[in-house]
């Protein structure tokens, strides 16, 4: 792997890692106002932070719909899509520990 799509792949991990983080625990708060807003803010903050490194996917079916019409390789799209997945990954892992250490708290 070169040191471009190095750089990429961290940007898709963590442009994912945010928009998801923001879409779990939005959904998991059922009390939580504006939940649409808040989720296109956190993809915009995301592809302003991110995008002009990767191109800003953030989404399997985006690169897969970018790599359909020749605008990225075979090789990127595989790279992408295992850096989104690692970052939807983290984005659960991160809640799934809050909210436990939240309920010791509570406990």
């Amino acid at each position: 792997m070169n040191e471009e799509l190095l750089k990429k792949c961290v940007a898709e991990i963590l442009g994912t890692f945010i928009f998801l983080g923001v879409i779990i625990t939005l959904v998991n708060n059922p009390s939580s106002n504006l939940r649409s807003l808040k989720i296109g803010l956190s993809l915009m903050v995301a592809i302003v932070f991110f995008g002009s490194v990767s191109g800003g996917h953030f989404n399997p079916a985006v690169s897969f719909m970018l790599y359909m019409n020749d605008k990225i390789n075979e090789t990127d799209l595989i790279f992408y899509i295992i850096s989104q997945l690692i970052g939807a990954l983290l984005a659960y892992f991160v809640f799934v520990t809050i909210i436990e250490n939240d309920k010791k708290k509570i406990n």
